[in-house]
């Protein structure tokens, strides 16, 4: 768990961000737009239920329903835009407070180590970490919209039929255990893919810079 990805990439990123409440900001509109979004079945079901029971206020209900119903993408679309910009404005500047610092520790290093690594190796690296940086800081909104979804369907669930909170339980042991195990034998193929990748760059920017 210590040498989580996510957990790692979120350090970083907490690292290099300087507006720490705009973070905050935008991670409440994206909230306030996934809780919007989830009051939708709510009221498809009102409305079923609305029309099903009749009465003389079936009309006037039914509008309102339709009303909430047609608001609840454009409430949606504000929150996200909005916060979608700001997320958006937030991983340009952390990936430059990135490549600044990056910068800095490199041309700090001393030659001796600029001659046992190929440039092109350093620069694969750097770039790759950068990549992965700012892949990272523009995505937080799925991981919001993740999670906010899988609680609010256990809490749903569990709602209904109390015994499927030890099923859930059950099955997600389970898949936590097969993702972890697949993890184990994934992670250090990747590794190696990067090492490859970094041998490449390396090779391809000594070719280059000898044109």
């Amino acid at each position: 768990m210590i040498n989580n990805p996510y957990i790692y990439l979120f350090k970083q990123y907490r690292r290099y961000v300087e507006k720490k409440h705009m973070v905050v900001l935008f991670v409440f509109f994206f909230l306030c737009a996934n809780t919007v979004v989830m009051l939708e079945p709510y009221f498809v079901g009102k409305l079923i239920n609305t029309l099903q029971a009749g009465g003389d206020q079936l009309l006037h209900d039914v509008i309102v329903i339709l009303i909430i119903l047609w608001l609840i993408p454009l409430v949606r679309r504000m929150f996200h835009g909005t916060a979608r910009v700001r997320e958006e404005k937030t991983k340009f500047q952390v990936n430059k407070s990135f490549k600044e610092t990056i910068f800095h520790y490199t041309t700090s290093l001393p030659l001796s180590r600029h001659n046992d690594h190929h440039s092109g190796e350093t620069i694969d690296q750097f770039s790759r970490a950068n990549d992965a940086l700012r892949d990272f800081s523009g995505s937080n909104f799925m991981y919001i919209t993740t999670v906010m979804r899988f609680v609010t369907s256990i809490a749903m669930l569990v709602r209904i039929w109390p015994l499927w909170w030890s099923i859930i339980c059950v099955v997600g042991f389970g898949t936590f255990v097969i993702v972890w195990k697949f993890d184990q034998i994934i992670v250090p193929l990747q590794r190696q893919q990067n090492r490859a990748w970094h041998k490449v760059g390396s090779t391809l920017f000594d070719y280059l810079s000898n044109i």
